[in-house]
């Protein structure tokens, strides 16, 4: 049964100990210490632990004693110190190369620093922590294993399936996330946008274990992973400005003690100038300062006031609808009007675009499109079905592996096609621009979320539209491969 239809119960249960299995194999790579992504991993795979457990409470009530959640969450905030110093110790690292030689000594004290506390922590961890966590991750798997239901006579099924829980968790992230982020404005918002950043990961752990049951789930965890990359560099320069900003002023206090101490006892210095101390570290403070900056202009720009949020609140909102109707047993629908152009627009000319080769397996009741998908993420290979014709039709597809598309590949021969696809986003909606490459020919498709809706077509876009060919099967792209 898919993994979206089982009882909450079950799926919740599922999820989290799929994580459970990843944390013990992280928690193994750090014993053996020779692997630096190691506690990253660990941490990664503690907190997508702890947000499914947070983020479907109903479905795990009263299974995991609070002593327990409390020592996990102990333990994802303790590995916090040792990977906050790796990190900073990395940007360190490249910063450091920036300074004078005099300088560089500031920075240095702080590396010595931020290198004790990362081996303070790896110290703890092998010393005993680790065994805490094992044994704790032994009785996390107890709990979870298994669970008792009450079924009372007569009221048919009672409790919610797992995707209806993630449908609903999806929705209330997002509307957290969307208004969290309409509040930053400047550096000085950098708390709000920490816990939309909070938000963000909570979204996306929920989301990320339908890969691969929802293939509407890849667009949406990739806005996702975008937002989480900026708000993530964000967050490490708050904590490194914080850091930097803490061991200045001690240094400050502690040269002041020393001077004052000097003066009491009337004792001639020995010539060191620790001062050059102090312009270092106000040097990387300074480089920190000036790049959180730019990351906030690039939030409000990109993001808050440009297609970003957007972006994300359609691809989750369509991810969620999916959800749904999965869940429900329906077919998944495809909306979209389609247009001629007599030419490629200048507007989506220099602006990214993938490139799509896709071939249809022959077939009388049913046609399969085989698709692979290159663009700078990578490469991706899809197979689907559609069945309808028109505005409306309905839409199964799967993500598939590179060996199954060499496989099936072959079986389109002289029934392909290959295009470059623009995705230009106006507003709630994506005109997708398909420059094909074997022909002389530009389509132009919008996705909708009502087969009633006829949106405006955007100015860059109107004086190449030759007509509307949504009805038309000469233009379908199986007609085409022919």
């Amino acid at each position: 049964m898919s993994l979206l239809r089982l009882r909450a119960e079950e799926g919740v249960r599922r999820v989290a100990l799929g994580f459970l299995e990843e944390a013990r194999a992280a928690a193994a790579r750090v014993h053996e210490g020779a692997d630096d992504e190691a506690l990253h991993d660990l941490r990664v795979a503690l907190r997508r632990l702890r947000s499914t457990l947070r983020a479907h409470p109903s479905a795990v009530r009263g299974a995991i004693p609070k002593k327990r959640r409390a020592a996990l969450r102990e333990l994802v905030g303790f590995t916090s110190a040792g990977r906050d110093a790796e990190v900073q110790l990395a940007w360190l690292a490249e910063a450091s190369k920036t300074l004078s030689p005099e300088a560089r000594q500031g920075a240095e004290v702080w590396r010595s620093s931020l290198s004790s506390t990362r081996d303070e922590v790896y110290a703890a961890l092998r010393d005993g922590k680790l065994r805490s966590l094992e044994a704790l991750l032994d009785r996390l798997e107890r709990d979870l294993r298994e669970y008792v239901v009450v079924h009372e006579v007569h009221r048919g099924e009672q409790s919610p399936a797992f995707g209806e829980l993630v449908a609903a968790a999806a929705r209330i992230h997002l509307a957290e996330l969307v208004a969290m982020l309409g509040e930053v404005r400047s550096v000085e918002d950098e708390a709000r946008a920490h816990e939309a950043r909070i938000v963000g990961k909570r979204l996306r752990y929920v989301i990320e274990p339908l890969r691969e049951s929802v293939p509407e789930s890849e667009p949406a965890i990739g806005v996702l992973k975008e937002l989480q990359e900026l708000l993530g560099e964000l967050q490490d320069l708050s904590v490194r400005t914080t850091a930097l900003s803490r061991a200045i002023e001690d240094m400050a206090i502690e040269r002041a003690r020393t001077e004052v101490g000097l003066a009491v006892s009337e004792s001639a210095s020995d010539g060191t100038d620790d001062r050059v101390i102090e312009p270092g570290m106000l040097a990387l403070l300074r480089v920190a300062q000036g790049r959180k900056r730019e990351l906030v202009g690039e939030l409000v720009l990109g993001w808050v006031d440009g297609p970003g949020l957007e972006r994300l609140s359609r691809e989750v909102r369509a991810l969620v609808t999916s959800i749904e109707h999965r869940t429900r047993g329906e077919a998944p629908t495809e909306i979209e009007r389609k247009y001629l152009l007599s030419a490629i627009p200048p507007h989506v000319k220099g602006k990214p675009y993938a490139r799509l080769a896709q071939g249809y397996v022959p077939g009388e009741a049913i046609l399969e499109r085989l698709r692979k998908k290159s663009d700078a993420s990578g490469t991706k290979y899809f197979r689907t079905v559609k069945l309808g014709r028109g505005i409306e039709r309905i839409e199964i597809e799967e993500k598939i592996t590179r060996a199954l598309f060499a496989k099936l590949w072959p079986l389109t021969e002289g029934r392909r096609v290959e295009k470059r696809r623009y995705a230009i986003v106006e507003g709630d909606h994506t005109w997708e621009i398909d420059v094909f490459t074997d022909r002389d020919l530009v389509l132009c498709e919008v996705e909708l979320s009502d087969k009633d809706e006829r949106p405006a077509t955007p100015e860059w876009l109107v004086p190449y539209v030759v007509r509307e060919v949504t009805d038309e099967d000469t233009y379908v792209n199986a007609n085409l491969a022919r």
